[in-house]
């Protein structure tokens, strides 16, 4: 007993490999049009595109204009680096996808809505978990250190109060943006 090889999500009588399923099925299509909604309204300055090495590579080494010089690797304790919060929601879109195709492989419902929401969540507490280890390991006894580390992972991770709020505690967002819910199910 084999798995079909053509696509059970699009219906379009197209050959299933991981190129289709991640990147050129119409619903995954759905999906990062989303993303790179998300990636405008945080106003990133690259126009990103959503190709096969970018699936699979990301652009984590791409540095804002106003980073200072060297802000990757001043963060080499995995605390915060630019893009982070957008490579993490990109890898777990990647995953609720495969997941969302196994699934409808094996005669479940697809819901791309599923796949986005709970690419969002699981990105938010990654977010969460960062902060509090952030918060409760000093990774160095100089107070301005510390500081700058905090003030770079709110930069990133709180910008134009996507993910969450930066208020006297931090607030996330969990559900995740209009958008993403107005989507169909396939």
């Amino acid at each position: 007993m084999g798995i079909d090889p053509i696509c059970k999500v699009c219906n379009l009588n197209t050959e299933e490999s991981a190129l289709h399923c991640l990147l050129e099925c119409p619903t995954a299509q759905s999906a990062w049009k989303a993303f790179k909604r998300v990636w405008a309204e945080w106003q990133a300055p690259h126009d990103i595109a959503i190709t096969w090495p970018f699936i699979l590579l990301g652009e984590t080494t791409i540095e804002h204009d106003d980073d200072p010089h060297g802000l990757l690797a001043y963060h080499t304790g995995g605390f915060t680096y630019p893009m982070q919060p957008f490579d993490i929601l990109r890898n777990f879109i990647l995953y609720h996808l495969w997941s969302e195709r196994c699934r409808k492989h094996f005669g479940d419902h697809y819901s791309l809505k599923k796949v986005l929401t709970q690419a969002w969540v699981a990105t938010v507490e990654v977010g969460m978990a960062t902060w509090k280890a952030i918060r409760s390991h000093q990774p160095t006894k100089d107070p301005v250190v510390q500081d700058s580390i905090e003030r770079d992972f709110r930069k990133e991770w709180l910008h134009l109060s996507i993910l969450g709020k930066d208020n006297a505690t931090i607030k996330w967002h969990f559900l995740p943006p209009l958008y993403f819910m107005q989507l169909s199910n396939v």
